[in-house]
């Protein structure tokens, strides 16, 4: 009886090893695809990014000088 309740476990230990296995295995494949897809989609969208145009130059300021002010010319 004993043999067959320690049989019983080992089995019950060798498939509860083996599932942690493929679950440690399934996480690290999708962790590892998920990096990978990430970094590649990162990586295409910054290269294709168009280049920042320069803003334009501020207009010149323009300064007009006044026409000098006549003074009335007196008739003799």
């Amino acid at each position: 009886m004993e043999l067959l309740l320690a049989r019983k476990f080992a089995e019950f230990d060798a498939t509860l090893h083996k599932s942690t296995a493929d679950t440690v295995k399934w996480v690290a494949g999708i962790v590892m695809g998920l990096g990978v897809i990430g970094i590649s989609l990162m990586t295409f969208l910054l290269n294709n990014v168009p280049p920042k145009t320069p803003p334009p130059p501020p207009a010149p300021v323009v300064i007009y000088a006044q026409p000098a002010p006549t003074l009335p010319v007196a008739k003799p």
